[in-house]
């Protein structure tokens, strides 16, 4: 039997755990794993590593079905946090 859903308390956005990362550079020597709204747009809307300029990224695999996904999600999701939770309720309620 399995169960899908959030894991955290949806009654508050400050709640929610960070974001993984979702793609990753194919330039072995370059490394760079990351978001995919961080990589550089050129004037042609090709997409280029932030360290090598690379134009060639892989999408990182989270299905929880699969070997890879379940080893990606070890490597990459993080734990919710609740003192970066109460940083955010803080910088949220002064705003």
């Amino acid at each position: 039997m399995t169960w899908s859903g959030y894991n955290w308390d949806t009654t508050s956005w400050v709640n929610q755990p960070p974001e993984p990362v979702d793609v990753a550079c194919d330039n072995k020597k370059c490394g760079w794993v990351g978001m995919s709204s961080e990589r550089r747009e050129d004037e042609d809307y090709n997409d280029h590593c932030p360290n090598c300029d690379g134009t060639e990224f892989t999408w990182i695999e989270y299905d929880p079905d699969s070997a890879k996904g379940r080893a990606n999600r070890k490597k990459y999701c993080k734990e919710w946090d609740p003192v970066v939770s109460l940083d955010r309720i803080i910088v949220s309620a002064t705003e």
